[in-house]
């Protein structure tokens, strides 16, 4: 029996190639565990550092619950101090197109309260001793009617208006026809001090303006005559259809007499008196809102400010004061930290 020879060479690369696949496997479980080590500290520093703010928390609760207190005291005392702030929404109507004049008039109002120019406001009619407006806004109440009536029916100026118009953006749609709405909202933020009467003294300031004054008795009298003579011309029409179904000729007020064509259109004659009605409707009520360059249209509503929960005093306060004082607290602990580390560090490279 053949003994086995002390070198074998399939063993050797055999036993290589085994040597070769164990560092591999070893390396992977060596950064597996590696990771779970170093997750395992973070988790361990972590309760630590925990365990030692609870037990700080708990070591300084007395200073805490009177910084509590402190913080809910001065917040109430400053609350009931404090105003409490109105909102309030009217819709009012510009006339004599003056809708720029009026947007003028309310940016300087916006630059007045930004100021809290007392003065200025003293000499309008508003409180000398604290301010009643917070802030104040206007904004369109957008109709395409409004855009419409101002031209013919079949106007091409409207036609390429409305093409070289960017419809995606409604603040440029607004701004173009800023001009020509009739109604707008006036948007105001009073102040405690405020009373009812405060909207309409902001009207009072705008419509006190005296070049106005013959621009609005020319436009009454304008559609007073436009009223009274769509009343005459509608006499008229009825007139005319009377006589056309009496088979009668149609006399002027001057005795002339007047043949009337019978091939006509009554259908005509009568959209048109349909038109003119229509007309007198909305002059009736022009002439109803031309007292003064901006109308309160409906009766503002006022209702409270509801601020949000951390924007109470007596709630953000304490939060605020209690962060603080932790925080603080914590720069001082990683502070004196270092410090001894840089004492120990000092001494072992002397």
């Amino acid at each position: 029996m053949e003994s086995e020879p002390f070198y074998n060479p399939k063993k050797i690369v055999l036993t290589i190639k085994e040597f070769n696949m164990e560092p591999k496997h070893n390396n992977d479980e060596i950064n597996m565990f590696y990771i779970l080590n170093v997750f395992n500290k973070a988790l361990r520093k972590l309760n630590v550092l925990i365990f030692a703010a609870l037990q700080f928390i708990f070591r300084q609760w007395i200073v805490i619950l009177v910084l509590f207190v402190i913080g809910v005291s001065l917040g109430v005392y400053l609350e009931r101090k404090n105003d409490q702030s109105f909102e309030t929404k009217a819709l009012v109507r510009v006339n004599f197109n003056a809708t720029n004049y009026v947007y003028n008039t309310i940016t300087l109002l916006k630059q007045k309260v930004l100021e809290r120019d007392s003065i200025f406001f003293t000499q309008n009619g508003f409180r000398s001793d604290t301010m009643e407006i917070n802030t104040i806004e206007i904004n369109p109440v957008v109709d395409i009617r409004d855009i419409i009536d101002n031209y013919e029916p079949n106007d091409r100026n409207l036609e390429a208006l409305m093409k070289n118009l960017d419809f995606d953006n409604d603040v440029s749609i607004t701004e173009t026809f800023n001009a020509q709405y009739k109604y707008h909202t006036l948007d105001l933020e009073l102040s405690g001090v405020a009373t009812n009467q405060t909207p309409q003294k902001i009207l009072d300031y705008i419509n006190k303006n005296e070049l106005f004054e013959d621009v609005k008795e020319v436009t009454i009298n304008n559609l007073k005559n436009r009223v009274e003579n769509n009343l005459n011309i509608i006499g008229q029409i009825d007139e005319v259809i009377k006589n056309y179904n009496t088979n009668e000729s149609l006399t002027s007020p001057s005795k002339e007499l007047f043949i009337v064509d019978k091939n006509f259109s009554v259908s005509g004659l009568l959209d048109k008196k349909v038109l003119l009605l229509e007309e007198n409707d909305e002059l009736t009520e022009d002439l109803s809102y031309a007292k003064d360059i901006v109308v309160l249209v409906s009766k503002p509503d006022v209702y409270k400010v509801k601020p949000s929960i951390l924007t109470k005093k007596y709630i953000l306060f304490p939060i605020l004061f209690i962060f603080l004082f932790l925080f603080i607290s914590g720069l001082l602990h990683v502070y004196m930290n270092l410090k001894e580390k840089a004492a120990i560090d000092s001494k072992s490279l002397r």
